[in-house]
């Protein structure tokens, strides 16, 4: 073969290469591989799930477009399918694209209630989505359950509360209407009682001195349920276990006193004279106090006689006495919690014992005060919380208390857990 005929051959070679890779290319491009101006996220189902579990979702989208790069010295397209996607600061798992229209990923367990936005990145482009999912610590009831008995009156909740006392296993009772007891209702036997936003316990119309719900046996769960107005006493645990959460208790004398096992998780209590709450005589079993935000009371925390107790990522806020009282406690674990504007001192042990140094508590004294300070590791700082005067315990962007805490075993996100009751995002 002579040099003119080699040539021709190869020239037909190179053309015949040429156009395999533009073909290849052609179809990546009518596949709509490139990305665009276009290119965008637009939806996640579902919008939400709880952070006890991974939740698998679909991110849908236009022009969701893979990488491509070719060599020109060979025929061969490189297609760069690579996606990760992030909620907040939370890598998703599993991250798998799809098509220029969807990629699959799942949201892993263990993110800290909230509305998140979504960022995805490709190998082309940052997308983002703003409040793209919502994570909830539990599933929060907007109705009534089928299996729970549904009550609107105080005769039908004492009628209700009388069969759970009776009937075996676990009774729900759900309170859908704002209610207000002429009676103490005391409860005997497990059960759950939760409201939905529509629910609500009134006691003004109980006598002087009385108190709202006795739970005197079984294990009781009161959730998602506002209390309003009770002079004396909302809620009083004098044997079983007691679990208290996302309960709203608002200008309640006392809300909680527990002779027995209790946790209070995630409340609100704004307005009383006396001690929001209480607990005594409780042994063999660790009585928990965390996340909850404590205002506008004479004092948050009044115990005596117990063998332990732990009061963890609380935020008090205009207590006029001290804030905390605990009297001859075997073990006490004091951390992570704002003191903000108390006129009393931050805490009186009289006969208790520290567990371990009172740590990572925020400290904001109304007043000077004798015994306020905890010690090396609890500073006197502001934690500049974003409106509290009007219900906002939130903390600034700027807060020194962000990621300042010790790490108690609960979900938070950052280099650390933050001081109070809200973690921030």
């Amino acid at each position: 073969m002579d040099g003119t005929a080699a040539g021709r051959l190869a020239g037909a070679g190179l053309r015949l290469g040429t156009m395999r890779r533009a073909a290849l290319l052609g179809a990546v491009v009518l596949g709509g591989c490139f990305a665009d101006a276009t290119s965008r996220v637009v939806a996640v189902d579902p919008t939400s799930g709880v952070n006890d579990a991974s939740t698998p979702i679909t991110i849908s989208g236009h022009h969701l477009d893979v990488g491509v790069d070719e060599r020109f010295d060979t025929e061969v397209l490189s297609i760069d399918r690579s996606y990760s996607a992030r909620l907040g600061e939370r890598d998703l798992t599993d991250v798998r694209w799809i098509d220029t229209q969807t990629i699959s990923a799942s949201v892993p367990a263990g993110l800290l209630p909230g509305t998140y936005d979504l960022l995805v990145v490709g190998p082309r482009r940052r997308l983002t989505l703003p409040r793209a999912f919502t994570v909830v610590s539990e599933v929060l009831r907007q109705d009534c359950a089928p299996e729970a008995t549904r009550v609107v009156d105080a005769a039908t909740l004492a009628a209700a509360v009388s069969s759970a006392n009776s009937s075996p296993g676990e009774q729900q009772i759900c309170v859908d209407a704002i209610i207000t007891l002429t009676a103490t209702l005391t409860m005997t036997d497990d059960l759950v009682l939760y409201g939905t936003p529509r629910g609500a316990l009134a006691g003004d119309g109980l006598a002087p001195g009385a108190t709202g719900l006795v739970i005197d046996g079984g294990d009781v769960r009161i959730e998602d349920l506002r209390f309003t107005t009770f002079s004396t006493l909302a809620v009083e645990s004098d044997s079983g276990t007691l679990v208290v959460r996302r309960s709203v208790f608002v200008d309640c004398t006392e809300a909680i006193d527990g002779n027995t096992q209790i946790e209070v998780d995630r409340c609100t209590f704004d307005g009383g004279n006396g001690a929001a709450i209480r607990a005594s005589s409780v042994r063999g079993a660790v009585v928990r106090i965390h996340h909850n935000i404590v205002a506008n009371h004479a004092r948050a925390v009044q115990v005596d006689d117990l063998d332990e107790i732990r009061i963890d990522n609380n935020t008090f806020h205009r207590l006029t006495d001290d804030a905390l009282r605990v009297d001859f406690v075997a073990a006490v674990r004091v951390r992570n919690n704002i003191f903000n504007l108390f006129t009393g001192d931050a805490a009186e042990l009289p006969g208790s014992t520290m567990a371990e140094p009172a740590t990572a508590n925020a400290l904001t004294p109304a007043v000077a005060c004798s015994s306020c300070i905890f010690g090396a590791g609890n500073p006197v700082v502001d934690c500049r919380l974003t409106d509290p005067d009007n219900g906002d315990f939130t903390l600034d962007a700027t807060s020194p208390c962000i990621d300042a805490g010790v790490d108690v075993g609960s979900l938070f996100e950052g280099a650390a857990p933050d001081l109070g009751a809200l973690e921030s995002r």
